[in-house]
């Protein structure tokens, strides 16, 4: 969540994203509860390969966004490309 928080600008904008993610984490759990079923009992493997490709994914994206962000902030500097706005010098956290 500090990740997207710091890298939206607005206070509603940054709500809105956050209260997203939340309701996201919302279905991840309820998705938790359909993987591990009782007949995978007792290794749970397809659970198991369902939350580290989950985790995965996350960690893929995160590294994508952070590559953006990198060259996005590099081109705010040049004075390229206005961010969020681009008042105040807002730059992207990475």
């Amino acid at each position: 969540m500090t990740y997207q928080a710091n890298n939206i600008r607005g206070q509603w904008k940054r709500a809105f994203c956050s209260a997203t993610l939340v309701g996201f984490g919302g279905i991840g759990g309820i998705c938790g509860s359909l993987v591990f079923r009782a007949q995978d009992s007792p290794k749970y493997h397809p659970g198991l390969y369902a939350c580290i490709t989950a985790s995965l994914v996350i960690i893929l994206i995160v590294g994508l966004l952070s590559v953006r962000f990198y060259y996005d902030n590099q081109k705010q500097a040049r004075g390229e490309l206005v961010i969020e706005g681009g008042e105040g010098g807002f730059r992207y956290t990475y």
